[in-house]
């Protein structure tokens, strides 16, 4: 591939050497599905945050929920109630799960399914639809997604001084296929599971269609030039730890290490996810909020997504980074 290029893996003698193996063993994978596979090159959703700019790749991709959630956090001043309380976890929860009831019922392949980005994702009216629902306690009901969002995942952000920036996260799902070709020493992922089961659904498995993934890569970028890069790993909590990455950095105003490092709250649906590292008193207070907390039993716990993140400061040019702590094989290096 080094040589020759990718057109070696869709349509030369390795593409050949994948459908001969499948065929034999009862696969679907054929030199057709390989020969016809184009990458697609799109715009990127952004939305605006507290003056930054935050940017992301479209459905089926989850940087437009994130988008969504920002869009309701911008209503609450998050720095007055304080990194930790009880309200800031409560209104953070309840933003998330306002997200995922909207990914439920909207996120899709665009290539198969009208998905409502603008109408619904971006909109600065559903997002105070929901803030108001938050601020006057109604119920946020999230219907059931169907498959669970895989969670082996690889992740690589990326910055030089002149401000490229890469974020690239790639899947295998849990726990891969465990399908190896003989000869050719990388394994198939297990990603079809992460459709819908059932038909009708705008996530339901169809030929040629891509599944909705919580990666979401993300570039942050402030008085125009980029800022941050941040990616993750860890299924549906991908999008949630970028998110508070981001709010971490800006509204408390913590650096890469701190903000990759901070406990996590997690809520997609009637469950709480709290790390370890939060107060007993919190907790409590949640509780009585009315929320199903499930607190972690280590401080920084590989259940939440483990984000790896890169800055430049646009003032004076410096580059800094951090890698997250629950990620065991995660590295930061700044030359």
């Amino acid at each position: 591939m080094a040589d020759h290029g990718p057109d070696v893996l869709y349509k030369g003698w390795m593409a050949k050497k994948i459908a001969e193996d499948f065929a034999k063993n009862g696969g679907l994978l054929t030199e057709e599905d390989l020969g016809t596979y184009k990458v697609t090159v799109c715009e990127p959703v952004k939305v605006e945050y507290r003056g930054h700019t935050v940017a992301g790749l479209p459905p089926p991709c989850s940087s437009v929920q994130l988008a969504e959630i920002l869009n309701i956090l911008e209503g609450f001043d998050l720095a007055r109630m304080g990194f930790g309380s009880a309200e800031y976890i409560h209104t953070l929860a309840l933003a998330q799960k306002a997200s995922f009831s909207d990914r439920v019922m909207y996120l899709a392949d665009p290539g198969f399914q009208d998905v409502p980005v603008e109408d619904v994702f971006l909109s600065r009216d559903n997002a105070d639809s929901w803030r108001e629902m938050i601020v006057n306690g109604k119920s946020i009901v999230v219907p059931k997604a169907g498959a669970a969002e895989p969670a082996h995942t690889t992740t690589i952000s990326a910055m030089d001084e002149q401000g490229t920036a890469v974020a690239l996260t790639h899947t295998l799902s849990t726990p891969a296929s465990g399908v190896v070709v003989e000869g050719l020493g990388f394994m198939f992922n297990n990603a079809m599971q992460a459709f819908h089961p059932h038909p009708g659904h705008p996530n339901s498995i169809a030929p040629g269609k891509a599944r909705i993934t919580g990666m979401a890569p993300t570039i942050v970028l402030k008085e125009g030039r980029p800022w941050m890069v941040a990616s993750s790993l860890g299924g549906t909590k991908i999008l949630t730890g970028i998110l508070q990455v981001i709010v971490n950095a800006i509204d408390f105003r913590m650096t890469p290490v701190e903000a990759v490092s901070a406990p996590r709250a997690h809520c997609e649906d009637e469950q709480l996810d709290l790390e370890a590292r939060a107060y007993f008193a919190t907790q409590e207070e949640l509780q009585k909020r009315g929320h199903n907390v499930v607190k972690s039993q280590r401080s920084y716990d590989p259940i939440f997504s483990r984000v790896h993140v890169a800055t430049l400061d646009p003032a004076t040019g410096r580059l800094d980074g951090a890698a997250d702590p629950r990620d065991r094989g995660g590295l930061a290096i700044v030359s």
